[in-house]
């Protein structure tokens, strides 16, 4: 079994480029990581599964307006 690294992870086309997280065990790991500011949800499109930071994600959206 080899270990899940971000950095060398597929991206989802379907997703905006995100990075494809296998298993919700390796989600769990990059949030409590990240000190629960990451966010983690199923892809969309059946691809395992993302993360989102909102605080930045949401101050986007407000800076494009």
């Amino acid at each position: 079994m080899t270990e899940f690294r971000y950095s060398a992870a597929e991206r989802c086309t379907w997703c905006s480029m995100r990075a494809v997280i296998p298993t919700e065990a390796d989600a769990d790991q990059i949030v409590a990581a990240a000190e629960q500011r990451l966010l983690k949800y199923r892809c969309p499109a059946g691809d395992g599964w993302h993360v989102s930071y909102p605080a930045a994600e949401h101050a986007m959206l407000i800076d494009m307006r």
